[in-house]
């Protein structure tokens, strides 16, 4: 006998849900979607507490110049102070001077005097070079001396020397003045 082939299936009702099955394994993970949109923002905290003072800063420039404010009362009237140099009581005007040799000028009646030299070169430049006389030794021990000074003598004769060597004082002027006592 043979058996008839079944062409279709016939669907029946469906039956209650079964139990759950056993969890399977873990799932590979899925990509990372896109972010969202960002949420309001939060309202104010309160104010913290002062910080530290920070290091001062560089100075500024400098301001304007204010505005001159009136003068003083004048003071009282100081002491009256020492004289200058007191009379002037000699000036010999310019005078050739030879090296190695004494200039007379002028006897004093107070030795009580101030006195100043200048001098003039061959040039006619005015200077006080070596002044009081300059003494130098040379490397094979000569001795070389220039310049000018003065001295008063014993009877109060004002003079001049010129050093033996001089180069620079062709010649002189002096001024005498009498200090006050």
């Amino acid at each position: 006998m043979t058996v008839p082939q079944v062409q279709e299936y016939i669907r029946g009702p469906q039956g209650e849900t079964g139990r759950q099955g056993v969890q399977g394994p873990q799932g590979e993970r899925g990509l990372i979607g896109q972010n969202g949109n960002p949420g309001p923002i939060g309202l104010t905290g309160e104010q913290g507490d002062i910080g530290p003072q920070g290091l001062t800063g560089p100075s500024g420039p400098q301001g304007l110049q204010g505005v001159k404010g009136d003068t003083g009362d004048q003071g009282i009237q100081g002491v009256q102070g020492e004289l200058g140099l007191g009379e002037l009581i000699y000036d010999s005007g310019w005078r050739a001077i030879a090296p190695n040799s004494w200039l007379t000028l002028y006897t004093l009646d107070d030795p009580n005097v101030f006195v100043y030299l200048i001098g003039r070169d061959n040039w006619n430049y005015v200077h006080q070079k070596s002044y009081g006389g300059d003494e130098s030794i040379t490397p094979m021990d000569l001795i070389f001396r220039q310049g000018v000074y003065w001295d008063i003598t014993s009877t109060n004769i004002l003079r001049v020397r010129r050093n033996t060597d001089d180069n620079k004082w062709a010649s002189v002027r002096v001024l005498v003045w009498q200090l006050p006592s």
